[in-house]
C-alpha cells in the first residue's frame, strides 16, 4: 500500500535519489526558523485543507496515509514539495497537527424492533379468522366438508407462507415493481378458481360445487390478507374483518339461533371480496413501479428456500389441524366448538408470540454489536433465547390453566379436551421456536424436523384410531409434539449462539 512506486524504487536502488532518515535539525538562526516555520506549515496546512475530513476523522496516522496515495500523493511529492522522507512521515505531520474531530456516530437501525401495539395487532389478524371457520364448521357439518376445508387451509398457509417470503424479500431489495407483479398474479390465480366454481355451482346446483366454493374462498382470502400485512395495512384489514367477526360472534353466542346459513356465508364472502379489492387497489400506489421486473428480480438461489417456506406452511398447518382430523374421524373431541376451545389459548397468545420473537431478535442484535467476543455473543444470546421461551411458555401456560379452570367450573373437562389443550400449548411452544430458528436461516433443518413428526403423527393415527378410545390417540399427539420440542432446544442450543446466524 505504502510502498514506493516503480520509479522512485528504482531510482533509490540504482543512486539517483537517497532516501532523507529523520533526524535531529540543528539550531538555526531565529529569523530564518521563523521564515522556514512560514513556509513548510503553510503547504502543510494546506493540504490538511484539503484532506480535512480524512485528518479530523482519521484513527491514526496510517489511515491519513492510505487516504494520501488514494488520492495520488506518492513518496516523491513528499519529499519535494514537503521535505519528508515517505507519505507515512508526511502523514504523521499531519495526523499531529490536525486535532481529531469525528463525527457524531449515527444510531444503529435495529430492523427487528417492532412496537408491541403493532405486534398484537398483527396477533389479532392472525387468530380472528379462526371464528369465521369455526361458523364454517357449525353450518357446514358433513364431515367431507370438513376435510376440504382443512385441506384448504394447509394449502392457503403454505402459499400464504411463500407469498409473504418473496414479497419482503422484492420490497427490501426495492424491486416493488416485481413485489406487485407477484403479488397480483397470486391474487388472480386464487381467484381463477374461486370464480369458475361459483359459475358451476350456480349452474349445477351441487352442494360439493358450492363447499368447493367455500374452500377456494378461503384460499384467496389468506392470499389478500398476506399482500395487506406485507404491504403494512394492518389496521384496514382489521377493519374488513370487523363485520364478519361480529357476524362470527353473534352466531358462536347463540345470538342469532336461526340465522340462514347463507346470509352467514354472504357476510363472510363479503369480507373476501373486500379484502381482495383493498389489496389490489393497495398495489396500484405511485411507487409500485420502481425497480425491475418480475423475471429479472427473482433469483435461481432464492427457489429453495421458497420451497422451505411453502412446506413450513403446509406442515405447520396441517399439525395445528391435529385436534379437527380426530373430530372429523371420530376418534377424538366430536364438535367444531369443542375444538375451537382447545385452540383458544394458542390463538390467543399469538401477538404475544410475534412480540417475543421480535423482541428476542432485536436483542441479540444488540448484543452482537456491544459483545467483544464471539464466546460472549454466544452466551447472551443463548440466555435471551431461554428468556423468550420461558416468557412464551408462560404465557400459554397461564392461558391454557384459566381456561381448563373456567370449563371445570362450568360443567367439567374431559381427558380428551384436556389433552387436545396441553397439545396446541406444547404444539405451539415448538412453532414458536422453529419460527425463530427459520429466521436464523435453517431453512431446510426445520422443514426436515417438522415433515418428519407430522409424518410420525399420522403414522400414528391409524394403529390408535379407535383402539382403547380416543385417549391413546390424544396422548400420542402430546408425545410427538413433545419429542419435535426436544429435538427444536437441541437444535437451537447449537446453532443459535452461532454468529453467523445472525446476519
Amino acid at each position: 500500500m505504502s510502498a514506493p512506486t516503480t520509479l522512485d524504487g528504482e531510482a533509490l536502488s540504482r543512486g539517483l535519489a537517497v532516501r532523507v532518515v529523520p533526524a535531529v535539525r540543528p539550531p538555526v538562526a531565529r529569523g530564518l526558523k521563523h521564515s522556514l516555520g512560514r513556509r513548510s506549515p503553510g503547504r502543510l496546512a494546506q493540504l490538511t485543507r484539503e484532506h480535512d475530513q480524512l485528518c479530523t476523522q482519521a484513527v491514526d496516522s496510517f489511515e491519513i496515509a492510505a487516504g494520501l496515495e488514494a488520492a495520488g500523493v506518492s513518496d516523491r511529492r513528499a519529499r519535494s514539495q514537503f521535505d519528508v522522507a515517505s507519505v507515512f512521515e508526511l502523514a504523521e505531520m499531519m495526523y499531529e497537527l490536525v486535532p481529531r474531530r469525528p463525527a457524531p456516530a449515527e444510531p444503529a437501525t435495529d430492523p427487528w424492533r417492532r412496537s408491541p401495539a403493532r405486534a398484537f395487532l398483527r396477533g389479532l389478524l392472525y387468530g380472528l379468522p379462526g371464528l369465521l371457520f369455526v361458523v364454517a364448521l357449525r353450518i357446514i357439518q358433513v364431515p367431507l366438508s370438513v376435510t376440504l376445508l382443512v385441506a384448504a387451509t394447509i394449502v392457503a398457509c403454505a402459499l400464504g407462507q411463500l407469498l409473504s417470503f418473496l414479497g419482503h424479500v422484492l420490497l427490501g431489495r426495492g424491486d416493488r415493481r416485481a413485489a406487485r407483479a407477484l403479488m397480483r398474479v397470486a391474487l388472480l390465480a386464487g381467484a381463477a378458481p374461486v370464480a369458475g366454481l361459483s359459475v358451476a355451482a350456480l349452474l349445477t346446483h351441487s352442494p360439493t360445487l358450492r363447499l368447493s366454493v367455500f374452500a377456494a374462498s378461503e384460499v384467496e382470502y389468506l392470499l389478500a390478507a398476506t399482500v395487506l400485512m406485507v404491504l403494512d395495512a394492518d389496521v384496514l384489514l382489521l377493519a374488513i374483518l370487523a363485520p364478519g367477526v361480529a357476524l362470527s360472534g353473534l352466531v358462536l353466542c347463540g345470538a342469532v339461533p336461526d340465522l340462514p346459513p347463507w346470509v352467514a356465508l354472504g357476510g363472510l364472502g363479503l369480507c373476501l371480496l373486500t379484502a381482495v379489492a383493498a389489496a389490489w387497489m393497495r398495489l396500484r400506489t405511485p411507487d409500485s413501479r420502481s425497480g425491475r421486473r418480475l423475471r429479472d428480480a427473482l433469483r435461481g438461489g432464492e427457489l429453495p428456500v421458497s420451497v422451505c417456506f411453502l412446506a413450513y406452511g403446509g406442515f405447520s398447518a396441517a399439525m395445528l389441524s391435529f385436534a379437527v382430523v380426530d373430530a372429523v374421524t371420530g376418534s377424538g373431541s366430536a364438535t367444531g366448538p369443542t375444538v375451537a376451545l382447545s385452540m383458544l389459548p394458542l390463538i390467543a397468545s399469538l401477538g404475544a408470540a410475534d412480540w417475543l420473537q421480535y423482541r428476542l431478535r432485536s436483542r441479540t442484535a444488540h448484543a452482537m454489536r456491544d459483545s467483544t467476543s464471539i464466546d460472549g455473543f454466544a452466551r447472551r444470546a443463548r440466555l435471551e433465547l431461554v428468556l423468550a421461551l420461558l416468557a412464551y411458555a408462560g404465557t400459554l401456560a397461564v392461558l391454557t390453566g384459566a381456561l381448563l379452570g373456567c370449563l371445570t367450573r362450568w360443567g367439567g373437562v374431559d381427558r380428551v379436551f384436556a389433552l387436545d389443550a396441553t397439545g396446541y400449548m406444547v404444539l405451539g411452544l415448538a412453532l414458536f421456536l422453529s419460527t425463530i430458528l427459520l429466521s436464523c436461516g435453517l431453512h431446510r433443518l426445520i422443514v426436515a424436523v417438522t415433515g418428519a413428526a407430522l409424518a410420525v403423527d399420522a403414522g400414528l393415527r391409524w394403529p390408535l384410531t379407535g383402539t382403547g378410545g380416543p385417549v391413546p390417540l390424544a396422548l400420542a399427539h402430546v408425545a410427538v409434539f413433545s419429542a419435535l420440542l426436544v429435538v427444536l432446544l437441541a437444535v437451537s442450543a447449537v446453532e443459535f449462539g452461532r454468529l453467523a446466524r445472525h446476519k
